[in-house]
């Protein structure tokens, strides 16, 4: 498994138990978990076509969703 694909899960792990107390909804909620695994998902594929700079800001983008 690659690097990006172990960090996802754990990340994505990590927001599976964590407290949607900050969230405002559960569509909210929803709409930024969809958010990270989309960009997650799609950072995954870059790497594999070898685009270093479109997997770093897909990542990034799927950081962001988690904070939010």
């Amino acid at each position: 498994m690659s690097r990006t694909a172990t960090v996802s899960t754990i990340v994505a792990s990590i927001v599976a138990f964590s407290s949607p107390a900050l969230a405002a909804s559960d569509e909210e909620l929803a709409h930024s978990s969809d958010l990270m695994v989309g960009a997650f998902r799609c950072a995954i594929y870059a790497h594999l076509f070898n685009d270093l700079k479109e997997q770093q800001r897909l990542f990034q983008i799927g950081l962001k969703a988690v904070a939010i």
